[in-house]
């Protein structure tokens, strides 16, 4: 898949500007002194009128702002032929960017005839559920659905508020179970739902963003029942400081993917060269970012399809 195209294309693109209410010193500066920039230029001929700022922007950060605006250059560059302009809060933002990723993924996996469903918060219907207790290795087994353990776990999982994936992977599949009658071990299949992956779509990462997706895939780990699911972030987020508060870990995740890999190691080295020494060290700068990509702590969303069900795929 082209996930450039598959992310900028459609009427409600998820990367795109922003307006700002009030004036930034930041974004003035730059956008005064880079006029010809084909992504300023573009975005004007697109409705971005006044002071705006590419939607993963940090304004109160140089290094972000440069890098930000370099980033959506180099996405016009690698798409010409699709127009970007507003794409409102970044709450919104965000909620698109899942939305995106989501439909990619089920595209892919219905073109490759695997049976595994993905589904994000704003799918409708009873079969869906994002409380994680409802899917296996969360749920409990059948042969205890009375023991107060399952109220232990429930808790320790926030009660289906705090841990909520933004899209899930999952699939109905016989469990085996067992359960033991007048002192003999019988196991038993049911029909249930196995949870395959959970992926966190984050537009931009700050402080409080990332911790709290550590926490869910800590917590994830710490009270599953057989074999985790896996538990990526999609970012596009711009820098490397962010990036690696959340990619470098202690196994709370499997990975952390961004939208375009390639053209944010561009954003940035542009970035370093005209941000100056001090907002390297503040922001990162490219050599912590070449360090996450060749130690597979940050990769490209086009490798999440093939990470996510390799072990899955038929052969050939």
């Amino acid at each position: 898949m082209d996930w450039v195209r598959h992310l900028l294309g459609g009427d409600r693109s998820p990367l795109g500007f922003k307006r700002l209410r009030g004036k930034s010193k930041l974004v003035a500066e730059f956008l005064q002194s880079h006029p010809d920039l084909s992504a300023v230029k573009q975005a004007r001929q697109h409705g971005c009128a006044g002071w705006f700022v590419p939607a993963m922007a940090d304004t109160g950060n140089k290094m972000s702002v440069y890098a930000s605006f370099f980033f959506m250059d180099a996405l016009m560059d690698e798409a010409p032929e699709l127009s970007v302009g507003i794409v409102g809060s970044g709450q919104a933002f965000g909620s698109t960017l899942e939305d995106r990723i989501a439909a990619g993924l089920q595209q892919m996996v219905k073109q490759r005839g695997l049976d595994f469903i993905v589904s994000t918060k704003g799918d409708a219907g009873p079969r869906v559920s994002f409380q994680l207790t409802d899917y296996w290795p969360y749920s409990t087994p059948p042969s205890r659905q009375t023991d107060d353990g399952d109220e232990q776990a429930y808790r320790a999982l926030g009660r289906g508020h705090l841990i909520q994936p933004d899209v899930i992977v999952w699939k109905e599949r016989p469990l085996t179970f067992t359960k033991v009658v007048e002192g003999e071990a019988r196991p038993f299949v049911v029909e249930g739902r196995q949870l395959f992956a959970c992926i966190s779509g984050k537009a931009t990462i700050r402080s409080d963003r990332s911790q709290s997706s550590r926490y869910e895939g800590a917590a994830m780990s710490r009270w599953r029942r057989a074999r985790p699911p896996h538990i990526v972030v999609v970012t596009a987020e711009p820098l490397p400081s962010r990036l690696g508060s959340l990619a470098w870990g202690l196994g709370d995740l499997d990975c952390v993917y961004h939208v375009n890999l390639s053209a944010l190691y561009d954003s940035v080295t542009r970035a370093e060269e005209e941000c100056g020494r001090r907002a390297r060290k503040t922001s990162g700068s490219s050599e912590e970012l070449k360090d996450l990509v060749e130690h597979a702590r940050l990769k490209d969303v086009s490798q999440l399809f093939d990470d996510l069900f390799g072990e899955v795929l038929p052969p050939g």
